[in-house]
């Protein structure tokens, strides 16, 4: 009874591995809960190594990690679960410096948008024929109302009257 208890044990927290998600944690937070899954499979007596633990962090992050998330797949043999959470925190730190001075920059900077969606110009998706020629295979934003917070002119944000 009880090795089928651990077994099932070790299958929730394998599942759990491969589905968490960083979201609104803190990447210490998150990788404490990494470590702490591992952990718990490891004390079920079963092996868990440091590149299924890191591979398991890498997808559970956002877009804003994707520099750190390629840096650390090419060379994820040789990293060990502490360096990739110290690279991840290195790079939290300068998002939140970035989004710091940007606020205090552009205090309630935020583009107005309405309805961003991505549309194709033929109608059908993208076709990479070349065959009677047009814009085929190129998207446009279609139905896109931004308005600069600077200016008050459609079709870009106040970033761009900054830059």
């Amino acid at each position: 009874m009880f090795v089928q208890s651990s077994l099932v044990r070790v299958m929730q927290l394998k599942q759990h591995l491969q589905t968490i998600k960083k979201e609104n944690l803190s990447v210490s937070d998150y990788m404490l809960k990494i470590k702490t899954i591992g952990d718990g499979i490891r004390a079920s007596g079963q092996n868990v190594d440091d590149i299924e633990l890191i591979s398991a962090a890498l997808n559970g992050l956002g877009h804003e990690y994707d520099p750190v998330v390629v840096l650390v797949s090419h060379n994820i043999k040789n990293m060990h679960l502490q360096d990739v959470q110290y690279s991840l925190m290195i790079h939290e730190q300068r998002i939140e410096q970035f989004n710091h001075v940007f606020q205090l920059n552009f205090p309630g900077l935020s583009a107005n948008v309405e309805n961003q969606r991505f549309v194709s110009q033929n109608d059908g998706g993208f076709n990479h024929s070349n065959r009677n020629g047009g814009n085929k295979g190129k998207g446009k934003w279609n139905n896109q109302k931004i308005y600069c917070q600077l200016c008050q002119k459609p079709g870009h944000g106040a970033l761009f009257e900054v830059l």
